[in-house]
């Protein structure tokens, strides 16, 4: 079953605003940028939401499930982390998060895993954003301490 539109997001889509209803979809549900416009546009035009292949919510489909769990129980633990991610939506180290946990015996619930929105990880960077390293850090005190070196050193010849 799929979860509608909120009325307080579709009365701002109505009212113009789009790129904020839009914002206000994705972060309610962790939805892309295409499928919260498909599913507003969908909500827009009087289709139901449901019918959409991006609604919210919507079941797992029982082939998916048993190969998730098959993959799971052949020990294949990439294959499943994919399948799962696939299903769901979740991201990558989330999916990885749920398939250890269910490997170690707790159970692996795809319909919470469908229901919660995926938060962004606030301590990763951007992308195409390099973390700065202390490596380089290092490498400019050892060169001033070089330079320093090299000064006494033929200041004293």
């Amino acid at each position: 079953m799929s979860t509608p539109v909120s009325a307080e997001i579709l009365s701002i889509w109505n009212s113009g605003s789009k790129v904020l209803a839009i914002k206000m979809l994705r972060e309610q549900n962790g939805l892309g940028l295409a499928e919260a416009k498909q599913l507003l546009e969908s909500a827009d035009t009087g289709a139901d939401a449901a019918d959409s292949p991006l609604a919210l919510n919507s079941a797992i489909p029982a082939s998916a499930e048993l190969r998730i769990h098959a993959a799971m129980a052949s020990g294949n633990k990439l294959e499943a982390v994919k399948l799962l991610k696939e299903a769901t939506g979740l991201g990558l180290a989330e999916a990885k998060e749920r398939i250890d946990a269910a490997m170690q015996s707790e159970p692996l619930n795809l319909q919470a895993a469908l229901n919660q929105p995926t938060q962004p990880n606030a301590a990763s960077s951007a992308p195409g954003e390099v973390k700065s390293s202390p490596g380089i850090l290092w490498l400019a005190l050892i060169l001033v301490a070089l330079a320093w070196g090299a000064w006494f050193y033929f200041k004293a010849a």
